[in-house]
């Protein structure tokens, strides 16, 4: 049986019949209360609306995968011939990556819409996402499987419900070099987590703009890398001394995970991230990359974790300015 579209139940659940008693029918008088169907009530507000819509986004009621191929070798997204079966771009449905990819890059158009990418083992074709952004839902993550292809996402990666997520397996590398952030007039209070032993890079900066409910913002939940390394890499000059992680975030790196600074004054510098407190636990390594410097406007708590760089003892590294440190440091 052909798995229903999210379209197709909402017209279902529209159209059911409301029942009434004929009217010869005597009935005694009673107290009922009133019953509001979200989908024929006028009053019920956008947001509401939006709630109930996305709550049927249930793993029974979407979509099944859709499988990307390149077939058709205009790269074009909109491209029949480029999938495995015909696409539904705008159902929030996950889109994978696998073996039978012959083209992996790939012309992203506006709205295209997913629940998560995932770049199978068998795919052995690196993906490139070219376009102006894509929205992502329900914090469907990024997956790159451990004896897969590479991506790199050069489209904006925006949530429009959920955390940003990734799960990059080990000797696999996520590249973004658009920006990261939610979607205005969706859903707020995003994190970013990244998790697998593998390597994700941000070449760019945060989207510099608060969200609103007309207004791409930068995501305002924690900063999670809880395995393998992220590398940051986005010149703080270039925004006013934010780097490339937004203000507001708190960044943790867990055990054996690394925070690796890969590009010049990448964390910021000045008092831009004084209200935000970076900690390094026991097993996580903040790591300054080779020739490379890097300011530390966070309040810096190494709670067993290492500080990798010149001035902490390694001559390969780079070096860690506490100098501009705007917080405070501590050490457990």
């Amino acid at each position: 049986m052909t798995e229903p579209s999210n379209l197709g139940i909402f017209n279902m659940l529209a159209s059911v019949p409301i029942r009434t008693p004929p009217a010869n029918r005597l009935q005694k008088p009673k107290t009922m209360k009133a019953k509001v169907n979200p989908f024929r009530s006028p009053a019920i507000s956008g947001a509401a609306f939006l709630f109930a819509c996305f709550s049927m986004l249930s793993p029974s009621a979407r979509a099944t995968d859709q499988l990307w191929t390149g077939l058709a070798g205009d790269q074009n997204v909109n491209t029949a011939g480029n999938w495995a079966a015909a696409p539904d771009l705008f159902s929030f449905s996950p889109i994978v990556f696998g073996s039978g990819v012959v083209n992996g890059t790939v012309q992203l158009q506006p709205w295209v819409t997913s629940q998560g990418v995932t770049v199978t083992s068998g795919c052995t074709t690196a993906i490139t996402l070219n376009g102006a952004f894509f929205l992502n839902a329900a914090g469907g993550p990024i997956v790159l499987d451990a004896g897969g292809a590479d991506l790199t996402m050069n489209a904006d990666w925006m949530t429009g419900w959920g955390d940003i997520s990734m799960n990059v397996g080990a000797g696999r590398t996520l590249t973004f070099n658009g920006a990261v952030g939610m979607k205005g007039g969706w859903a707020a209070g995003a994190g970013f987590i990244k998790n697998g032993e593998g390597k994700a890079v941000l070449n760019a900066g945060p989207v510099t703009t608060a969200f609103s409910s007309t207004t791409d913002g930068y995501y305002t939940g924690p900063t999670s890398i809880n395995a393998g390394t992220l590398s940051v890499a986005y010149n703080g000059s270039g925004n006013g001394g934010i780097g490339t992680l937004p203000v507001g975030s708190s960044i943790t790196v867990s055990s054996g995970a690394t925070l690796l600074a890969s590009g010049f004054n990448c964390l910021g510098y000045q008092s831009t991230h004084a209200g935000d407190l970076l900690t390094v636990n026991q097993g996580g390594s903040l790591t300054i990359d080779a020739g490379q410097v890097a300011s530390m406007p966070y309040a810096l708590n190494i709670v067993g974790g290492t500080i990798a760089s010149v001035d902490g003892g390694d001559p390969t590294l780079g070096t860690l300015y506490y100098q501009s440190t705007q917080g405070t440091f501590t050490s457990a």
